[in-house]
C-alpha cells in the first residue's frame, strides 16, 4: 500500500512539473535602435514602422526581437560593446564594413529642405556650393554627398536639432528624410509642414536595412532568418500594407 502511494505521489509531482514547464524559448535577436520617429521610437505605436517590420519578419522565421534604444552614436558601437546582433534601421552605404546588411524593406525620400520662400535650387551637388548644409552626425545619406568634401556642412546631434538650425538661420538646408522631418516638425515643433519645403530632386529614394554584427557568432543564422522572414512579408502583401499605413500617417496623398 505504501509503495502504491509513492507511486501515486511520484506521479502527481511528476504531472506538477510537466505543467509548470515552460515551453522551450524561441531565439531572440538582440539589437540596437535609436530615436528616429515615424521609422523607430520607444513612444511610438509599435515603436515605429521599421521596428514592427522587423519584429514581423524575424517572427515569421521563428524568432523573437528585442530592441535596445541609444542615442544613434551609441547605437552603432553597441554591437561591439553590448555584442548584440546588430542595429536597426539603417540606410545601405557600400562603404560600410562593419555591417552586414539585411535585405531591403521600403522607407521614405531623402531631401535637401529649405525654408519655404528661400527659392534656391539645385542640379547636381556641385550648385551647393558655399551653402551651410545642415547633417546629422554620424548618419549615412549617400555615398556621393557623404564624400563631398566641397560642401560646407554643420553637423547636429540629431534630426530636431537640425530643423532648429534651419528655423534659425543658422544653415541655408538641411538633409533629412521626408517622412522624419515632417512628423518633427508637425508633431514635435508644433509648426505646419509647409514651413519647409524639399528641393528637387531627391538625394535618394532610400529602403531600410538592419545592419548585422559580423562578429556576432550567429549572424549568419540571423541574416537568413531575417531575410526570410521579410520575403514572406513581401509575398503575403504584409510589407506593402505596413509601408502604405506609414504613408497614410504622415504624408497624406503621397
Amino acid at each position: 500500500m505504501l509503495h502504491r502511494l509513492l507511486f501515486i505521489c511520484c506521479l502527481l509531482a511528476a504531472g506538477v512539473c510537466l505543467i509548470s514547464s515552460p515551453a522551450a524559448s524561441r531565439p531572440v535577436a538582440e539589437l540596437a535602435t535609436l530615436e528616429w520617429p515615424p521609422y523607430s521610437g520607444s513612444y511610438l505605436d509599435r515603436q515605429g514602422y521599421a521596428s514592427e517590420v522587423v519584429r514581423q519578419a524575424f517572427a515569421a522565421s521563428g524568432m523573437d526581437t528585442r530592441l535596445h534604444f541609444f542615442p544613434w552614436e551609441r547605437a552603432i558601437r553597441s554591437m561591439k560593446h553590448y555584442g548584440y546582433s546588430g542595429y536597426t534601421p539603417e540606410y545601405y552605404s557600400e562603404t560600410r564594413r562593419d555591417c552586414l546588411f539585411s535585405a531591403p524593406f521600403p522607407a521614405g525620400p531623402l531631401f535637401l529642405f529649405q525654408l519655404r520662400g528661400r527659392n534656391l535650387h539645385y542640379t547636381s551637388l556641385d550648385d551647393l556650393r558655399g551653402l551651410r548644409i545642415g547633417t546629422v552626425s554620424g548618419y549615412v545619406n549617400t555615398d556621393v554627398f557623404d564624400s563631398a568634401e566641397f560642401l560646407l556642412k554643420d553637423p547636429a546631434v540629431d534630426d530636431v536639432s537640425n530643423l532648429r538650425k534651419l528655423l534659425a538661420g543658422r544653415v541655408d538646408v538641411i538633409v533629412g528624410d521626408a517622412l522624419t522631418l515632417r512628423f518633427l516638425l508637425t508633431r514635435e515643433l508644433g509648426l505646419p509642414a509647409g514651413t519647409i519645403e524639399p528641393l528637387e530632386p531627391p538625394l535618394d529614394n532610400k529602403s531600410l536595412h538592419v545592419c548585422f554584427n559580423p562578429q556576432h557568432p550567429a549572424a549568419g543564422d540571423y541574416i537568413s532568418a531575417f531575410n526570410k522572414g521579410l520575403e514572406q512579408m513581401r509575398h503575403n502583401g504584409t510589407l506593402k500594407a505596413l509601408h502604405s499605413r506609414l504613408y497614410d500617417a504622415y504624408m497624406p496623398g503621397m
